[in-house]
């Protein structure tokens, strides 16, 4: 073998250790960990650099993944027998250069190499010392985070007991209420049946009004009514005896009140039994509540749960605590209302029991006790009372003395009242010669609308029922009268039985001064 061939092998044979200078490969190890492997090895001029480094995954759970990476220098070196030439010593020098050039490259790579390294094996020591430190603080939070958790549980218990104490509460101040109402109720239509029977009463005083007038025609007929004032004496027993009923009524109404208070406080014991049962339940389903809480695996969610379980019991119990403030101040106005109106119940009775009474007398005689169907002074005439003025008034003066009296201007509806209203003027005039009487105001005018004349209780004349004076009405105005003739009167005739006698009706002013003649119903005795 010559000289030439020996270099070309050689340089054959390191060709191929220069392409393969750096290797890497990657495996799968299964815990965080950083090492560095360096060797090197000098063995007849070949050199051999291997770098090992394993760096941390994202995820800690799994296997880190190690970068190996071989950097192999192979440089054969040349046996200084074989060279024979300066050509080919000159050569082996050329490519010793080149070998060593390259191992200080390695070299110095393998210094950068060790230092990250180094820098990224204590990071991993001061990260595996910050783990371990959260690990003990979670550890003391976890523990923090249960005994939080017991006393919200704790809390949350107490507050459910106090939420079904103010139900319970809340629930007897409803039905105590609602007893109180209906109490109420009764005590209204109680009042409204003691107005219709005071209602009743002013009709009956009325109608006692128009039973005096009929007393002084009956004077002369004492003797022949003497059995007749008998009954009537034993009716006014039997009112009598009605009025103490009424007051027997009272008084067992009275007795009502007082069983209605005892059905209360029977509800109230009723209340008292499902208090208990609901204290029973009440424990059941805090048992339910405890169990239901230990299931829960995330402690945070639990914490949460539980706060707004709290606040929504807090609102809970606040809402309920200012409607039960509410509900029992208005049940403390209902009572105060019941017991006045109670009060006024009371007063009224006596009040209508005194006006009956006083009623009664003026249609009675208190020496002989004899009643009649009108008041004194009062004629009588198809169940109605009638009377003639001695003063003279303007109608509406004249209107409210009748409304006085308990009944109104008089009516005329047929021709037996035209005829009997027609006489009184005539008889008074008879009885009273000395006095300047002209005639004599009915309910009858035409001040709404001229000319549409209407009677006091709002009907219109009737087209049969028409008796006025020849040229009547003309609604004649005095210069000092702007309105006109708008209210009638009667004025009296020269004789009964004359030709149209009952044609009297006159239209007057209203300010003029005139008698007037009222009505009222007559009392109807039993």
């Amino acid at each position: 073998m010559t000289d030439t061939e020996g270099v070309q092998d050689r340089k054959d044979t390191a060709e191929p250790a220069l392409e393969e200078q750096v290797q890497r490969k990657y495996t799968k190890e299964p815990s965080l960990q950083e090492h560095v492997a360096g060797i090197c090895t000098t063995d007849d001029m070949t050199y051999t650099e291997e770098i090992q480094m394993s760096f941390p995954l994202e995820n800690p759970d799994e296997d880190s993944e190690t970068l190996t990476v071989t950097e192999v220098v192979d440089i054969t070196g040349i046996e200084d027998e074989d060279i024979m030439g300066t050509e080919g010593t000159f050569n082996i020098l050329i490519k010793r250069l080149q070998s060593n050039w390259q191992a200080i490259l390695i070299g110095i790579l393998i210094v950068l190499l060790c230092g990250v390294t180094s820098a990224l094996f204590n990071k991993q020591q001061f990260l595996i010392a910050k783990l371990q430190h959260m690990s003990e603080e979670t550890a003391w939070n976890e523990k923090q985070f249960k005994m939080e958790n017991i006393q919200l549980k704790q809390l949350l218990n107490s507050t459910y007991q106090n939420l079904t104490l103010l139900g319970t509460e809340d629930k007897q101040l409803k039905l105590h209420l609602t007893a109180t109402l209906d109490n109420f109720t009764l005590l209204s239509a109680e009042n409204t049946q003691l107005n219709l029977l005071l209602n009743k009463t002013s009709q009956e005083n009325t109608q006692l009004n128009l039973l005096l007038n009929k007393t002084s025609q009956e004077n002369t007929q004492l003797n022949l009514h003497l059995n007749k004032t008998s009954q009537e004496n034993t009716q006014l027993n039997l009112l009598l005896n009605k009025t103490s009923q009424e007051n027997t009524q009272l008084n067992l109404l009275l007795n009502k009140t007082s069983q209605e208070n005892t059905q209360l406080n029977l509800h109230l014991e009723n209340a008292i039994q499902e208090k208990r049962q609901l204290d029973v339940e009440n424990q059941k389903l805090n048992m339910f509540l405890n169990s239901t809480l230990e299931n829960f695996n995330l402690i945070e969610e639990e914490k949460k749960q539980l706060n707004l379980h709290l606040n929504e019991s807090l609102k809970i119990i606040t809402l309920q605590g200012a409607e039960s403030k509410q509900l029992h101040q208005l049940l403390l106005n209902e009572q105060l209302n019941s017991m006045q109106l109670k009060a006024a119940n009371e007063h009224q009775l006596s009040i209508l029991f005194s006006t009956k009474m006083g009623f009664l007398w003026r249609f009675c005689n208190r020496d002989t006790l004899q009643c009649s169907h009108c008041p004194p002074g009062w004629t009588e005439h198809a169940s109605r009372c009638f009377i003639l003025s001695h003063e003279p008034k303007q109608w509406e003066n004249a209107r409210i003395e009748c409304l006085d009296y308990g009944g109104d201007l008089a009516m005329v509806w047929n021709k037996e009242d035209q005829a009997l209203l027609t006489n009184m003027t005539f008889q008074y005039v008879q009885q009273n010669p000395s006095e300047d009487f002209h005639s004599a105001w009915i309910g009858l005018q035409d001040m709404v609308q001229e000319g549409t004349f209407y009677w006091v209780n709002g009907d219109t004349i009737k087209w049969n029922v028409i008796y006025w004076m020849d040229q009547e009405p003309n609604n004649a105005m005095d210069n000092w009268d702007l309105k006109g003739q708008d209210c009638v009167a009667i004025v009296p005739p020269t004789r009964i039985g004359a030709e149209d006698w009952l044609n009297s009706w006159d239209d007057s002013v209203c300010e003029d001064r005139r008698h007037y003649i009222c009505e009222t119903t007559a009392l109807i005795l039993g």
